[in-house]
């Protein structure tokens, strides 16, 4: 096994959760209608007040036919500018519904985050982690390419696509990489233990898009920092900020930073929540 496969470090989380618009027109006709039922219940009804209400009538109906006038015609017209007031808790409210701070933590589970990310690992080491996680050694595994894309684009910044996993493969020269335009069906189990006759071997099976790899214990590893609680996190925007301290000084050695997942790539059916945007260490 390589010195990457041995650079690899588990990471342990302890959980927990944290219009109005006015028409003037209309409210006119309202405060019209409220004068004429007051004036009903204390005076008898006059001519004069009649012909004064149609008066008030005919001036609102005119102003109804110059707006829709204007708005034909194209014609600006002065318009009254209504105060808006930032509704800051609702701001607040919005941007904490859209997090889940439980759906951030079930990437930092106990797992070799060296391996899944590429700037420290291989997409081979992917791979051959996936095969090695239940702990078993020298077992032939069918690894998913689904789950290979949503683990490295969980772990990854960037978003990698179906065809940059092939082209990593291919070109590792620390493994041996068969791309085949076949099945898994198409061999028999004896065959298949053939075709796998070492650990440093990768096949991928085309028409199931599935990786068969050899598992290999020795995964892993341990770490003298863990993850401050969740009343540390930092929610800004759309990220959520990590901070991890050192287990016997509790002294902040560095900063995850998680970011809303809104990664495209082939199939996706298991995208986490989350992204690893940035991981910095001190």
């Amino acid at each position: 096994m390589n010195k990457l496969l041995k650079t690899t470090g588990v990471f342990i989380l302890g959980i927990g959760l944290m219009t109005g618009c006015t028409d003037k027109v209309a409210q006119k006709i309202d405060n019209t209608n409220n004068n004429v039922a007051s004036e009903v219940t204390t005076a008898e009804e006059t001519p004069t007040s009649l012909a004064n209400l149609q008066k008030e009538v005919e001036h609102i109906k005119q102003t109804d036919t110059n707006v829709s006038t204007d708005i034909i015609n194209n014609k600006p017209r002065a318009q009254i500018a209504t105060p808006t007031r930032k509704n800051t808790t609702s701001q607040q409210t919005t941007q904490t519904k859209k997090h889940d701070l439980a759906k951030a933590g079930e990437i930092l589970q106990p797992m070799a985050y060296g391996m899944l990310n590429l700037q420290g690992s291989s997409t081979a080491n992917v791979v051959r982690f996936i095969a090695s996680n239940d702990g078993s050694d020298n077992v032939v595994k069918q690894i998913n390419l689904t789950k290979v894309l949503d683990l490295l684009n969980t772990y990854n910044a960037q978003t990698i696509h179906k065809q940059d996993v092939l082209q990593r493969l291919q070109n590792d020269k620390e493994i041996e990489f068969v791309p085949l335009n076949n099945k898994v069906a198409d061999f028999s189990k004896q065959n298949l233990e053939k075709l796998m006759n070492h650990k440093n071997k990768v096949v991928y099976f085309a028409k199931d898009q599935v990786f068969l790899a050899k598992s290999d214990i020795g995964y892993g590893g341990a770490t003298d920092a863990i993850f401050m609680p969740v009343e540390k996190w930092e929610v800004k925007g759309d990220r959520v900020l990590i901070p991890y301290e050192n287990i016997a000084t509790r002294k902040p050695v560095g900063m995850m930073t998680l970011r809303l997942n809104n990664k495209n790539y082939e199939s996706g059916a298991n995208k986490t929540m989350y992204y690893v945007e940035n991981f910095e260490l001190y």
